[in-house]
């Protein structure tokens, strides 16, 4: 007896084998290694992951569990409602237009800077580069992670943390452009 940590983390193809052509598959990245699906081009094949560390395979803390559950249930709505966010669970009500738009007062120079602090990838959109700087933001300000926000939500959820710690705590200054940007 073999059990999926050994030989096979994700052991799809047995299921594909069989007929089965809807799948989701979850990953939890444990030890071990998964072996490459063979779908064919009608085969539905969706994956919920998480973004952070699930912590170690022998923790069994209760703590850890009820986080890690929460987590999983969160990102498994990320995926089935096409949810965006890197770290917050955003529903999109914005076109790339907006973020244009509410970016076009910054310089390419400061656009750049604040993309390589956010560490954004080269190539990276208004609509990345804003979303970055909220959720980066809204972190700072500890607004809670988990609840599905639209943008203009998450934006109203930072900007009521913005106003109460505003002059107790030193914020980077992309948390402050934003806050006026969005005024």
């Amino acid at each position: 007896y073999l059990d999926g940590g050994v030989t096979n983390n994700l052991p799809v193809n047995s299921l594909l084998e069989r007929g089965y052509d809807n799948l989701i598959q979850i990953r939890i990245y444990g030890p071990g290694w998964v072996k490459k699906a063979k779908k064919d081009e009608d085969d539905v094949l969706l994956e919920i992951a998480p973004r952070v560390n699930l912590g170690s395979i022998i923790e069994f803390q209760q703590k850890r569990s009820r986080q890690n559950l929460k987590l999983g249930y969160f990102d498994a709505k990320r995926m089935l409602y096409g949810l965006i966010g890197r770290i917050y669970y955003i529903e999109q009500t914005r076109e790339e237009w907006y973020y244009e738009k509410i970016l076009e007062e910054l310089s390419e120079i400061e656009k750049a800077e604040i993309a390589f602090i956010l560490r954004l990838s080269l190539g990276y959109t208004d609509m990345e580069l804003y979303l970055a700087m909220l959720e980066a933001s809204a972190k700072l300000l500890r607004v809670p992670k988990y609840q599905i926000y639209t943008v203009q939500g998450l934006e109203e959820a930072a900007a009521v943390r913005y106003e109460g710690l505003e002059d107790k705590i030193h914020l980077p200054r992309f948390v402050h452009i934003l806050m006026n940007i969005r005024k």
